[in-house]
């Protein structure tokens, strides 16, 4: 019977954490957008993708795409 205790212990620990995680992404959307910008005469074209959650300053990262252009695969 003590073993059956302890099964149920970790269960609802389990289910807790569960719950509580899928609650913090319900918050949380990725928003996406393409932004022009310009380089000299040239206008040129990024991909901004941030969390909404988020306010104020955030770190960014720059992705140089493949040398055919900026795709779906390079925004995953």
């Amino acid at each position: 019977m003590k073993a059956r205790g302890g099964i149920m212990k970790y269960f609802l620990l389990f289910l807790v954490i569960l719950i509580s995680v899928g609650t913090v992404n319900a918050q949380a959307a990725l928003r996406t957008q393409v932004v022009e910008y310009k380089y000299s005469d040239v206008v040129l074209e990024g991909y901004l993708a941030y969390d909404d959650a988020v306010k104020g300053k955030r770190p960014g990262v720059i992705v140089v795409h493949e040398w055919m252009g900026h795709n779906p695969y390079v925004r995953m």
